[in-house]
């Protein structure tokens, strides 16, 4: 009986750590993911800021050119 509850408390024990071991893989993983979308973001975004810029910048000379200073 003493030797079944030790065993049972063992298979608990090493149950639980596995279960942290993959949660904590898991949170490492997702990490993982959050930074990675994170600078897919910022360089999607500085990207098309760029192409922002880029259409501003013609933008302005087209209306410069057409509009009179006077």
């Amino acid at each position: 009986m003493y030797l079944y509850r030790l065993d049972k408390s063992i298979q608990d024990i090493y149950s639980n750590i596995r279960k942290d071991h993959v949660y904590s893989d898991s949170l490492e993983e997702f990490g993982v993911i959050y930074i990675t979308q994170k600078n897919l973001s910022k360089n999607i975004f500085i990207h098309l800021r760029k192409i922002f810029n880029k259409i501003m910048f013609k933008s302005t000379i087209v209306l410069r050119n057409d509009i009179p200073l006077n």
